[in-house]
């Protein structure tokens, strides 16, 4: 059984071009919580990231390319295993570091699995999706090479500035808007991810 803290240090795949996540970086020009993170976090999702930072003003780190769905998912299908940023936010009050810092691996089926611990918030998207600590996890199918191997996505949002208390639900929904625009731009209809914020499960 892996942690999301323990599959970062298992990827071989390098991080495509970007800021790595807890850095200090000067605040660029703010834009809406729609249209952060290339406008993959849409709608009711929106709105929870503004109930996370207490605010409508987000930015990325200036001096670098903002987040790109497309030229990062031309990133994944041209790697083998595959780990990258694909997105971190910023606000006027997480300036310094990085507010959310939004990653996903890439692994095939018979990699070592990551399962929800003990006090996990469980949810209905993806293959499996729940919340722990300062971080929530989505895992969905997505077979786009042409290797003939299915392959999983594993999507992680983490919240590394963060000294108030978390919402998982807001914290779910926000990852799993941006995992289902970049499971649209690869072309995996079978995802399974839901098209609004998933619903909470039993505990298991």
């Amino acid at each position: 059984m892996l942690s999301l803290t323990t599959l970062a240090a298992c990827t071989s795949g390098d991080d495509p071009a970007g800021p790595e996540p807890s850095a200090t970086y000067s605040f660029a020009e703010t834009v809406a919580a729609d249209e952060i993170c290339d406008g993959s976090i849409a709608g009711e999702a929106a709105r929870d990231l503004e109930g996370l930072a207490g605010g409508t003003e987000f930015s990325e780190a200036e001096g670098f390319p903002p987040a790109d769905l497309g030229a990062y998912a031309a990133e994944m299908t041209e790697s083998g295993a595959f780990s990258g940023v694909f997105c971190s936010i910023y606000t006027p009050t997480y300036w310094s570091d990085s507010f959310i810092d939004i990653r996903f691996y890439w692994f095939g089926r018979e990699a070592a699995d990551i399962q929800p611990q003990v006090g996990s918030v469980l949810y209905g998207s993806g293959e499996s999706a729940f919340v722990e600590d300062d971080a929530a996890y989505i895992k969905f199918a997505c077979s786009v090479r042409d290797t003939g191997e299915e392959t999983d996505l594993y999507a992680t949002l983490t919240m590394p500035s963060t000294e108030t208390a978390t919402d998982p639900d807001a914290m779910m929904a926000v990852l799993n808007s941006v995992s289902s625009a970049l499971a649209g731009e690869l072309g995996c209809p079978d995802a399974g991810l839901t098209a609004t914020p998933p619903e909470r499960l039993p505990d298991a």
